[in-house]
């Protein structure tokens, strides 16, 4: 392959990165929902889905670590098809969850919050297990952690007297 070939399809390098986070980000999509449909009843999806999203990290290592770097740069169009993607997979998250029983009954502002937080975590827990797959008993552990606590926590929240402030406008 020519030097010259990748231009034959691409202007240039923007264009191909642009790309590749579109294509990572569906793929990254429909293969979470595959997982979640194979989580064993009675146990949290965070085993499952996050063991399928760090084989797919580290299968997509230099891709996912692009995506991740792009969605935390400046502003512009990668990090918007990033900041969308995120968008889509909370909301298929919840709707799965929800459908299979597994979230509780939230206001869907309480339930946002709560699911952004955990995929952000989750998607820390990617960086951090392909820099030591070794440590992925415990990384999956500190998910389902972090998927309880953030749950337990929104519940409690919107259960309790006491309100948060709204958050700055």
């Amino acid at each position: 392959m020519s030097h010259n070939a990748i231009y034959r399809h691409f202007s240039g390098v923007d264009e191909i990165v642009h790309e590749l986070v579109k294509d990572l980000n569906q793929r990254l999509r429909d293969g979470l929902r595959q997982a979640r449909t194979q989580v064993p009843p009675g146990e949290t999806p965070s085993k499952t889905v996050v063991s399928w999203l760090f084989d797919f990290a580290l299968a997509n290592e230099d891709a996912f670590v692009v995506a991740i770097r792009q969605r935390h740069g400046p502003s512009g169009p990668d990090r918007q098809v990033i900041e969308q993607g995120m968008a889509q997979i909370r909301a298929e998250m919840r709707t799965d969850l929800q459908a299979s029983g597994r979230l509780p009954p939230l206001p869907e502002d309480t339930l946002d919050t709560a699911l952004k937080v955990i995929i952000q975590h989750t998607f820390e827990l990617c960086l951090a297990y392909i820099d030591a797959p070794q440590q992925r008993q415990a990384l999956l552990l500190e998910a389902e952690q972090v998927f309880m606590w953030c749950l337990v926590g929104a519940t409690m929240s919107a259960n309790s007297p006491i309100k948060a402030a709204p958050a700055p406008g």
